[in-house]
């Protein structure tokens, strides 16, 4: 696994429409013993640009290796996190139903109405600090019809918790 290789999944990801971007894909490497890592740290990835939501999602990864059995550290660790959380805001318009299948006769094309919401991709990686390279990642997709400072947060803490049921314990 590589970073550009999840780098390019994330960019796919948001180029897929529709139900498609709702989910989540965990990756890791089978034949690492997770049993051996005991501390991890946090190194720059691509920050959220909602305001407030990388400190939401750094809490809450801390939160789930920390229950897997690992201790945060500053500077050397085994493990080392990394997130990357783009979310691209679509506007509010009317569109004409493109499923319809009326005659000249109807009164007109019925309408859609799609309000303000955003689609939102986060990935979170962690990499053998020794051996540089990524053991463990996973990508969540969804759409948030409601931008709220609470929504957003108990979004990325649902995703979270959803990615790291994944995650190999101690």
């Amino acid at each position: 696994m590589k970073s550009t290789r999840i780098a390019v999944a994330l960019l796919g990801l948001l180029l897929v429409g529709g139900q498609a971007l709702a989910g989540i894909e965990v990756d890791f490497e089978e034949d690492v013993d997770f049993s051996a890592y005991g501390t991890y740290g946090w190194e720059k990835g691509v920050p959220a640009g909602y305001k407030n939501a990388e400190q939401w999602i750094v809490d809450a990864v801390d939160a789930q290796l920390q229950s897997a059995g690992l201790k945060k550290v500053e500077g050397e660790a085994d493990l080392m996190v990394s997130s990357q959380a783009i979310a691209v805001a679509m506007d509010s318009h009317e569109l004409v139903d493109p499923g319809y299948w009326g005659t000249q006769d109807d009164f007109g094309m019925p309408i859609v109405n799609v309000a303000d919401f955003r689609k939102g991709t986060l990935a979170v990686r962690v990499r053998d600090r020794s051996e540089d390279k990524v053991v463990w990642s996973a990508v969540a997709t969804t759409t948030l019809k409601d931008a709220s400072d609470k929504k957003v947060r108990n979004t990325i803490e649902r995703l979270i918790r959803k990615m790291f049921k994944k995650f190999p314990r101690r």
